[in-house]
């Protein structure tokens, strides 16, 4: 299959203050609640300092370092950042980074990363950002602040960022790649040459690919398999699709090896969602699952998530479920804003697992239930039709999402809610 060797995960927090960190700062702010490790040498003369710390969060120990700050990389936008207010001007003036880096636990890489994420808080709890190496992800220290304010995981989405680079000439395709995956054991993740117009089916794909295997077996890469309702897909190495690729093609080898050096953003456990059935006569090529993106933008699609994911998601909209219950108060009469609730249930002649999650407007909230109207089709559940109005206990929500003039919102993003009333 795909031999993975785990890179550690690396995080930088943004130091606000314009003297660099001690450690005796950062030994102040954890308390008593670590052990001194063996630490390496510092492997660059601009680290300042590194330490290495046992802490009962972490089964491997955690290296901290503090050093200046360099220029983020070209894929740093900050301005795609949610800063809350002052902490964009702080970023801009800091000097100084702290470097926490560990390897992921890889039976459950997703609530160890909310732990890695935690522990940058909790030693610089004033920092304006925390930076993802592993994934090039820029996150304001607000965010942060959102994500591991609850013991329920982050989606998996946070664990990596999917990158679009457009071609160089007339095309319009771009290629669509992960960074930040291979820490979790699991392969990074492409699509390639696909169509411009596409990329937001693209991302959608990659990303609900990612919820169904991470922490899974990835099926047989010979194999057609689907993630959903009529998507059905396969995935190869990248080193066998590009190798039937002229080098110069975007996302070819030409992308990857720079010189004698080889680019390992772009190279090691990758691998490249093709679609289900090879093209050619003579020569077969695996091209990208355009049908299925189409159908996606068009039609819309119904992805299969796996168990983990549901009930991780299902956990924060019950949790969150009062935020939404208090701006369905305020707004639920208004005409520019629209409450929706995923409820799960059991499709007909099914184990009680298996379940078919849909997706309602909510027309009234009352202690434990809702009123809703069903917005999509059922596929295997009878009793239920399209448009049906009728009461749903709580028991069986696994989502939602507030569409408003502020925004879009989910369990995962609404305290974005308050900060955006207090600017209009």
């Amino acid at each position: 299959m795909i031999d993975i060797d785990s890179p550690p995960s690396t995080l930088y927090t943004l130091w606000p203050w314009p003297e660099p960190p001690t450690v005796v700062e950062i030994e102040y702010q954890l308390g008593d609640d670590f052990e001194r490790d063996e630490a390496p040498d510092a492997d660059s003369s601009e680290v300042l300092w590194v330490e290495a710390l046992r802490l009962p969060e972490f089964r491997l120990p955690v290296l901290i370092w503090a050093c200046a700050i360099d220029e983020l990389p070209d894929t740093v936008d900050l301005g795609d950042v949610h800063w809350d207010d002052g902490e964009r001007e702080k970023a801009d003036t800091c000097k100084w980074l702290l470097g926490i880096e560990t390897f992921l636990d890889p039976n459950s890489p997703i609530a160890s990363y909310q732990s890695q994420l935690h522990l940058c808080r909790k030693i610089c709890p004033e920092g304006p950002a925390v930076y993802d190496a592993s994934s090039f992800c820029l996150r304001s220290g607000s965010l942060v602040d959102r994500l591991t304010s609850t013991e329920i995981p982050p989606r998996t989405s946070e664990l990596f960022r999917i990158h679009a680079v457009p071609a160089d000439d007339e095309t319009d395709r771009c290629w669509l790649h992960s960074h930040g995956l291979a820490r979790a054991g699991f392969p990074d993740v492409e699509i390639l040459d696909v169509p411009s117009d596409l990329y937001r089916a693209g991302v959608w794909l990659l990303r609900n690919f990612v919820d169904h295997f991470l922490g899974d077996e990835l099926p047989d890469p010979s194999t057609p398999f689907e993630i959903g309702h009529e998507i059905e897909v396969c995935w190869k190495p990248y080193e066998d699709i590009i190798a039937s690729m002229p080098e110069d093609s975007l996302g070819g080898r030409e992308d990857r090896d720079h010189g004698v050096d080889e680019d390992e953003d772009h190279t090691g456990a990758r691998i490249v969602l093709v679609d289900s059935k090879p093209t050619g006569w003579m020569k077969k090529r695996w091209g990208p699952p355009v049908g299925v993106l189409s159908r996606v933008e068009t039609d819309g699609a119904i992805a299969s998530i796996s168990h983990e994911e549901t009930k991780r998601m299902s956990l924060l909209a019950r949790e969150r479920w009062p935020e939404l219950g208090m701006l369905f108060a305020r707004h639920g009469d208004a005409a520019d804003w629209t409450f929706l609730v995923k409820l799960g249930y059991r499709v007909d002649g099914g184990d009680p697992h298996e379940r078919e999650h849909l997706w309602f407007e909510v027309q009234e909230i009352a202690p434990n239930r809702l009123r809703g109207r069903l917005l999509n089709k059922p596929l295997q559940i009878a009793w239920l039709e399209e448009d049906q109005e009728d009461w749903h206990e709580l028991d069986a929500l696994t989502d939602w999402k507030i569409f408003s003039p502020l925004g879009e919102f989910s369990p995962e993003n609404v305290r974005y809610v308050r900060g955006a009333h207090e600017n209009n």
